[in-house]
């Protein structure tokens, strides 16, 4: 009788054993290897007129940065623009950069806005900006002024693996509104 309660406490034992660690592994396999740190950033625009704005790194607190500036369109924007993303890597602190596997291809700003805006930036504008929040597509973009202060993007849509370096995103439309938006990050691994 003391064999089966022991071979059955064991038995509970390694149960509740491999369901921590399969628990700790789920965990940790969400959890992102690295942190980001904005270093600069800048719009320009091919014609003033239809399209502009400014955009800044400020301070939130100690070690703490977010975005910060405005993004204006006077007319609404065409269903025939277009927009990529390309993204590079320095790992000589931004003197030379390397083209990486993580870009967005050329496509509609409608297309990109309904995916990959709505998945990424969407959740971390939303208390930060006056940037289209939706919940199932957008399909007009009216002329206006968009504010965004002190935002900070999550991570949550990003690989869960970066090497170090610096990440130069180049976000540019392509059409009847030409705006080039770029952003330095510095990577770096978190000491766990």
């Amino acid at each position: 009788m003391f064999k089966m309660q022991s071979l059955y406490c064991t038995g509970i034992f390694f149960l509740f054993s491999g369901s921590l660690v399969e628990a700790i592994s789920v965990e940790a396999s969400n959890l992102r290897s690295w942190d980001y740190t904005l270093i600069s950033v800048s719009m320009t625009t091919d014609n003033a007129e239809l399209a502009g704005g400014d955009t800044r790194v400020d301070r939130i607190g100690r070690g703490e940065y977010g975005l910060s500036g405005t993004l204006y369109v006077n007319v609404d924007v065409p269903q025939d623009l277009e927009v990529d993303v390309t993204i590079y890597r320095s790992t000589d602190g931004g003197e030379t950069y390397k083209l990486q596997p993580y870009s967005i291809p050329r496509q509609t700003v409608y297309s990109a806005v309904n995916d990959f805006y709505k998945k990424i930036i969407m959740p971390s504008a939303a208390n930060c900006s006056n940037l289209p929040q939706f919940a199932d597509t957008l399909e007009l973009i009216p002329a206006q002024v968009f504010k965004y202060e002190k935002c900070q993007v999550g991570t949550e849509g990003f690989p869960k693996y970066l090497a170090d370096g610096w990440y130069k995103g180049v976000i540019e439309t392509h059409g009847l509104i030409g705006v080039v938006w770029t952003c330095i990050v510095g990577v770096k691994q978190k000491s766990f």
